[in-house]
Formats: C-alpha cells, sequence, structure tokens
C-alpha cells in the first residue's frame, strides 16, 4: 500500500486507526489494518474503540493527546508524592471560571461560585446570608493576589416594598376557614408592666428616689433618723 508517494507502514496505519475522528472513516482504516496483519487486527478489536479510538471519544475530555508521555513526565517529578494516594495527589481548591471546591469540617464538599455568589449547601439561596463556604473562597480568592468583593457584598440585600389596600387583595382560594389559635391563660399574674430596654432608665416617674435624701426626725428634730427609730439622739442638731 502506499501513501503520499510511500509505502504504507503497520504502525502508520495503526495511528490512523487511533486518530481517525468519525466511525465511518475508523472503520474503513481498520479493514486496511486487517490486510497487513490478521492476527495484530484481531488482537486489537479486542480492546473497546473509547480507549484507543479518537472516533469513540465522547469529546469531554477536549484533548489531542493519545500518549501517555504527560503522565510520565508528571510521575518523573513526583519524588514525594508518589507514595500519597491519587486523591490527595489530584484535590485542588480552584477549579476556574470563579467555582471553588470547598471541604467542610465533616470532609463535606461544596461547590461555590463567586461569579453568581451561589453554593451547593443552598444557606445563602434560603437566608440570604453568606455562608462559610463562601467566605472561605473569598479569602482563598483574595490571598492569591485577586481582587475580590469583600463578605459583606455577598449578603441579599433587601428592603421594604409597598403594598395594596385591603380592596385590592386577591381572594383567597383556601378552601378551609382560618381560624385564630386557641387563647390559652398563662400561669401566674399577668404582668402589667411594660418591659424595659437594657439602656432605658428604671426610673421613669417625676417623684424622686428617697435613696439619698437626709431625714429629719420630728421629736429630737436631728438628722440621720425619723421618729420611729428615734432613741433620744441622732445625727447633726437642727439649728
Amino acid at each position: 500500500m502506499v501513501c503520499n508517494g510511500g509505502e504504507m507502514s503497520l504502525e502508520i496505519t495503526l495511528w490512523r486507526c487511533a486518530t481517525n475522528t468519525t466511525i465511518r472513516h475508523f472503520e474503513r482504516t481498520m479493514d486496511e489494518f486487517k490486510d497487513f496483519s490478521a492476527e495484530a487486527h484481531e488482537w486489537l478489536s479486542k480492546i473497546p474503540p473509547v480507549h484507543w479510538a479518537m472516533s469513540h471519544f465522547s469529546g469531554r475530555a477536549h484533548s489531542d493527546c493519545l500518549l501517555n508521555n504527560l503522565c510520565e513526565v508528571f510521575n518523573s517529578k513526583l519524588e514525594h508524592g508518589r507514595e500519597k494516594p491519587i486523591i490527595t495527589c489530584l484535590e485542588a481548591l480552584f477549579c476556574g471560571s470563579g467555582k471553588y471546591q470547598v471541604t467542610s469540617m465533616m470532609f463535606d464538599q461544596y461547590v461555590v461560585n463567586l461569579k453568581e455568589g451561589t453554593c451547593s449547601c443552598r444557606y445563602r439561596e434560603i437566608t440570604g446570608i453568606v455562608c462559610r463556604h463562601v467566605v472561605c473562597a473569598i479569602w482563598e480568592h483574595i490571598q492569591n493576589g485577586e481582587k475580590a468583593q469583600q463578605p459583606e457584598y455577598w449578603v441579599q440585600h433587601g428592603g421594604k416594598y409597598p403594598i395594596n389596600g385591603r380592596s385590592m387583595w386577591p381572594k383567597s382560594r383556601c378552601p378551609t376557614t382560618l381560624k385564630p389559635p386557641t387563647h390559652h391563660t398563662q400561669v401566674g399574674r399577668p404582668k402589667k408592666k411594660r418591659r424595659r430596654a437594657i439602656d432605658e432608665p428604671t426610673n421613669q416617674s417625676k417623684n424622686l428616689s428617697r435613696k439619698f435624701l437626709t431625714f429629719t426626725c420630728s421629736k429630737c428634730h436631728n438628722k440621720g433618723h425619723n421618729s420611729r427609730t428615734c432613741k433620744g439622739k441622732g445625727g447633726q442638731v437642727r439649728d
């Protein structure tokens, strides 16, 4: 067989089988490969094409490399990490496109998207408050020297919206009548005084407290006690 003015070898035909991008071209090249060696064709046919032929690849990897040269180079650079499990070698935090993989204290993993301000734990979507996974990704983003918004930026900003009057309210389609809950009298005497704030003064009346007043006895006219506790002597004599 001749290809571009030269003889086509078994190796070239094998590479054509591996690099063809369509199944029709793959099948035709495999027939040519069978003409070179029926025994090699039978051995190669037992290997699923999804493992070595580009015509059967899904396209998810987006790679034109069919060799393991990259793996061999990567393996040659691993001196202290060869004995580590593969998950440790491949574990990453930043995944590109503003997405982070965050591992929590209980070894649960969540996907954080800083562009959209979302997390797969759905805490922010439900409460409007930034979850700890987003905060972790933001600080990692800043430590890498990249610009990122502060955590307060991701807090959901709510507001008070106007509402229509009762005449504009839609009619309820609830099949049952909603009644208020049954009233239960609480145990004990009900409180009449309102609960004061922490920084609110306790004395709100116009009358002054008698705590720091000096009393004068009506019997001996001395200061420091009253007539009920008078013993004929007391403090300073009244002038």
